[in-house]
């Protein structure tokens, strides 16, 4: 009686999985293939893009690669490669039906599940990405990635990664940035909200809200016209707008600086 007690609590902790409870449960199964360090396939054949992350990229053809794009590649293989998966989604499943957008779990040797996003970001090995339609947790990865920041772990050891400062930042500047500042004035139009880090435009660092996106702002969230004099630090790519801009469509791009 008391062997088959032990064998049925044995069997039980085989049996849990990881905690999902914020997210709809996802596909199993092993991963077999990791492409660089956001991105992998199922022995399913099924790819999977780990949403709420974005990892140094690689180049391929002529664009040369990112800084540590290889050292990222090769964390999450040492996390992922051959080991039972099982996917969670908070948000938007497929990106043109064939990659799967999802929140990563994978089983260690000991049956200890790991969360694979977050295990990335407090490595320092992927910065925090969110998307309007995906972003669960991310109050958890912002918070461990400015842990792995502070310690300069993995891409922050190298100053291509480094949190741009708005006065510092360059209309031509490339790939995904983070930058941060006090916002000087904001800006209404009927097409667009403007976060104004200077008083010039067409030199100074602006973040625009398109009038559209403005429906993924919540009472939970900041309010724009609340932010004028508030440090605060936004993420996505730099465009040239006469002036170095970075078009926000949702709230969670927009941290507060304490």
């Amino acid at each position: 009686m008391k062997r088959a007690l032990i064998a049925m609590v044995l069997l039980g902790l085989c049996a849990c999985g990881p905690k999902m409870d914020d997210l709809e449960t996802g596909e199993t199964g092993k991963v077999t293939a990791v492409s660089d360090g956001d991105t992998l396939t199922l022995d399913s054949g099924l790819k999977v893009q780990l949403t709420g992350i974005i990892a140094p990229q690689r180049g391929f053809g002529e664009r040369p690669g990112e800084p540590k794009a290889n050292e990222a590649r090769q964390t999450l293989e040492k996390l992922t490669l051959n080991r039972p998966a099982r996917l969670g989604y908070g948000g938007a499943k497929r990106f043109k039906e064939t990659t799967a957008l999802a929140q990563l779990f994978v089983r260690t040797e000991g049956g200890r599940w790991i969360w694979v996003q977050d295990a990335m970001v407090r490595e320092g090995m992927a910065r925090v990405r969110t998307w309007p339609d995906n972003h669960a947790r991310f109050k958890t990865l912002y918070a461990d990635e400015a842990r792995a920041r502070a310690e300069k772990k993995g891409i922050w050891s190298d100053r291509a990664f480094a949190v741009r400062g708005a006065d510092k930042i360059k209309a031509d500047e490339k790939g995904f940035q983070i930058v941060e500042g006090a916002v000087k004035s904001i800006g209404v139009t009927e097409k667009k909200t403007y976060l104004n880090f200077g008083d010039d435009y067409r030199v100074d660092f602006t973040v625009a809200i398109n009038a559209a996106d403005l429906k993924n702002w919540t009472k939970a969230d900041a309010p724009l016209d609340s932010l004028k004099d508030h440090r605060i630090r936004v993420r996505g790519f730099v465009y040239d707008a006469g002036g170095p801009i970075i078009y926000v469509d949702h709230p969670q791009a927009i941290e507060l600086v304490k």
